[in-house]
């Protein structure tokens, strides 16, 4: 079970887990290497100045690489190759503001449930 809020990504061992094995917060990733070839990802992630550790990612197929892709993006651990353009904004030129609400939350599971084990809208099948 994933579930994405802001700009962090949690993974759970179950979804009846009520802490993640792993929380990964976009600023401190360092890089991301895919292989859409092999449906994988590598995660490099500073845990401390001058410390890493690496998370791998592995797909059965394009289907599951495609909605791990969608949750690493939407976590803002991905980012898209597209450039933003500025806005004018009171006479002045801004970034359009990020698309991910700091309350957003998002559950990508395989079971259709939350942690909590209440049912979520969207769900993904092998994640």
């Amino acid at each position: 079970l994933v579930a994405v809020k802001a700009a962090t990504l949690a993974v759970f061992d179950e979804p009846t887990d009520e802490e993640p094995v792993v929380i990964l917060r976009a600023h401190k990733v360092v890089t991301v290497r895919q292989s859409h070839e092999e449906f994988s990802f590598e995660i490099e992630y500073e845990i401390h100045p001058e410390t890493v550790e690496y998370h791998y990612i592995k797909c059965e197929d394009e289907e599951e690489y495609d909605k791990w892709l969608y949750a690493l993006m939407y976590a803002g651990i991905v980012k898209r190759s597209v450039q933003v353009a500025p806005v004018q904004v009171a006479g002045r030129l801004e970034e359009e503001p990020s698309p991910v609400s700091p309350d957003a939350i998002t559950f990508v599971s395989s079971t259709g449930k939350s942690p909590t084990g209440k049912r979520i809208p969207y769900a993904l099948e092998g994640a």
